[in-house]
């Protein structure tokens, strides 16, 4: 008898919901819901597999799209795995316009503004700094922002910002801190602003200096004025784009190291990662893309420098990229603490980091899991950058251009395509290098125990069958499983399915993975989920891994054994450490599996 489907009352629902909590998870599709994550390991090769190369193919054709029309403008693309030497693919565009003032064919090496991907480089800075958290308060180490209150309306919450309740991290995240100073419109003497509406302003009041660095909006306009300026939430309410906070965190890395900050980032980031093409200010104009008679290549931002005033190439880039999934910037542990979200948007797909801005979806693979992207994207009018890191395939991908054609929408374009060619590429290498290293079927003749490992099309991670340990059929067991704690009668005729993800816990010889237990058919599992408000309610992994023990240690735990062979690292033996049995895996498996629970080699493109 199948489990009743969740009615539509609200006590049952809730009730509904908590089962499926504990006894299994549900996604988008065939209610299989994977830890966030990777649901294998990287592909190591992934630019010699051929769905790759033809996804590749395809991604060029759409960027010729975009730039067919372009007559002013570049574009530089990278794609690289942080496990191999070289790209998989670089493109550049080099427009029939050029201003003769820069070079006259974009290549790797060809500089461009980065605008706001700056961004990256005051936030790591404070990650490396020793001594510096992001949970400590600005006015640790920029005390003098307290006076700023001087100039404010009143002396109110709604009119003085609380600098003390501000963190290195609420700046780094935009969750506090007012936006800017030179995007005053009155920065723009050109126009008669008060033609419009606006009333004339006092001369105290004026800037007096320009975005387009004429001249430069610096330190001593910022403390004369940004007093004036009041706060827009309280502090870790709702993020507000902000450039001020980057400056500040310059500032306060500056008070430790007591070095000029763009100094800092040369000496700590820069130079360590090889990269020779990246400046804090204009570099020689024989090294850059200029569009035709642009402003912003000469244009500097003034003491927002680091927000956003920073030059590099994509060869640079690219490198700084895998230096960062590398853990070459930091060390593994600091580095997944970087790479997680820190607020919610009003987008329902973003959520931002520090600084990175986050992007969600479930639609990419054909399994409907969820997947995360980091990006940070810059936009200086004509100049335009994005960064994207794919930590759950080792991709790096990195996007310049620049001219009066191009955008942010236009990068974000680039990126889409990106994303919808090729990570179900980096899917289908996965599970090819995955289908030679663990698929088959393992024994242990004395204990009378085997397991089946397969990969399919459309399921994440690997697939269990055919699972016995001292003769008993651990999936038929699993009912009695169930009720342990409740000892009520075992539900009978479940469908009950089982797959493996690995954890990233492992050594030179073996590798941690974690099994998820999903109950019921894909429609039940699809009707109980069509009964709440949200999506994916009822995936609840998180609430379920590590949760049924014996003798302290957990069922859903298995270590593979590996060995070095010359197509890599192979699986030769699997353990239950709940069971305390380990099973040997069967040579003719060693490479390829078929059969009923075994999927072939993929068709390639």
């Amino acid at each position: 008898m199948h489990r009743p489907l969740c009615s539509r009352t609200l006590p049952v629902l809730v009730v509904c919901l908590l089962s499926f909590w504990f006894n299994g998870a549900v996604a988008s599709l065939d209610g299989l819901c994977p830890p966030l994550g990777p649901v294998l390991p990287a592909p190591k090769e992934p630019s010699s597999n051929l769905n790759v190369q033809a996804a590749l193919k395809l991604f060029k054709e759409s960027v010729h799209n975009v730039t067919g029309s372009f007559n002013k403008s570049a574009v530089s693309i990278g794609v690289q795995s942080i496990h191999e030497s070289a790209p998989m693919f670089e493109y550049h565009f080099t427009p029939p316009e050029l201003d003769p003032r820069g070079v006259n064919k974009v290549d790797s090496n060809t500089v461009y503004r980065l605008a706001s991907t700056s961004k990256l480089f005051p936030v790591l800075s404070v990650l490396k700094t020793e001594g510096m958290d992001l949970n400590d308060p600005i006015t640790k180490y920029i005390p003098d922002l307290r006076s700023l209150n001087e100039h404010a309306r009143e002396e109110s919450p709604l009119w003085t910002v609380d600098w003390d309740d501000m963190t290195l991290g609420s700046l780094a995240s935009h969750l506090g801190a007012p936006a800017d100073l030179p995007m005053d419109l009155t920065t723009d003497q050109e126009i008669d602003w008060t033609e419009i509406g606006f009333p004339s302003i006092e001369d105290s009041l004026h800037l007096n200096c320009s975005l387009l660095g004429d001249p430069p909006c610096d330190r001593t306009v910022f403390w004369k004025l940004f007093g004036y300026r009041p706060p827009v939430f309280p502090p870790f309410t709702t993020s507000v784009y902000s450039n001020v906070g980057f400056a500040l965190l310059g500032w306060a890395v500056e008070s430790v190291t007591k070095t000029r900050f763009s100094d800092h980032v040369r000496n700590t980031i820069w130079e360590p990662t090889g990269m020779d093409h990246t400046f804090d200010s204009k570099p020689d104009d024989s090294l850059g893309f200029i569009p035709v008679n642009s402003k912003w290549w000469d244009a500097t931002i003034g003491y927002e420098k680091a927000a956003g005033d920073y030059y590099s190439c994509l060869s640079d880039m690219i490198a700084f990229g895998i230096s960062i999934l590398k853990n070459q910037q930091l060390s593994p542990v600091k580095t997944r603490r970087w790479l997680k979200p820190v607020v919610s948007t009003s987008a329902s797909n973003l959520l931002l980091g520090t600084p990175w801005e986050i992007y969600r979806f479930t639609n990419d693979t054909v399994d409907g899991r969820l997947i995360e992207i980091y990006t940070k994207m810059g936009n200086l009018f004509h100049y335009n950058s994005i960064l994207v890191l794919i930590p759950d395939y080792g991709i790096v991908i990195d996007v310049l251009a620049a001219g009066p054609e191009t955008s942010g929408g236009t990068l974000l374009e680039i990126i889409t395509s990106a994303i919808k060619l090729l990570i179900p590429a980096f899917e289908d290498a996965a599970k090819d290098e995955a289908r030679i290293a663990y698929a088959g079927t393992y024994t242990d003749t004395d204990s009378e125990s085997s397991i089946t490992l397969s990969l399919d099309d459309d399921g994440p991670g690997i697939k269990v069958s055919n699972w016995k340990v001292r003769g008993s059929d651990v999936f038929k067991s699993f009912a009695k499983v169930q009720t342990a704690f409740t000892h009520g009668k075992p539900p009978e005729d479940e469908t009950v399915r089982f797959r493996m993800y690995p954890t990233g816990l492992e050594t030179e010889t073996q590798s941690s993975w974690r099994g998820v237990w999903t109950i019921g058919t894909p429609e039940e599992l699809a009707e109980a989920e069509s009964q709440f408000i949200w999506p994916m309610a009822t995936c609840n992994t998180w609430a379920q891994l590590d949760r049924t023990q014996y003798g302290l240690q957990s069922q859903d735990h298995f270590i593979f054994t590996v060995k070095e062979v010359e197509a890599g690292k192979k699986a030769v033996s699997v353990e239950f450490p709940a069971y305390r049995v380990t099973l040997e895996r069967q040579s003719s498996s060693m490479y390829t599996t078929h059969g009923e629970d075994s999927q072939k080699p993929l068709s390639h493109a």
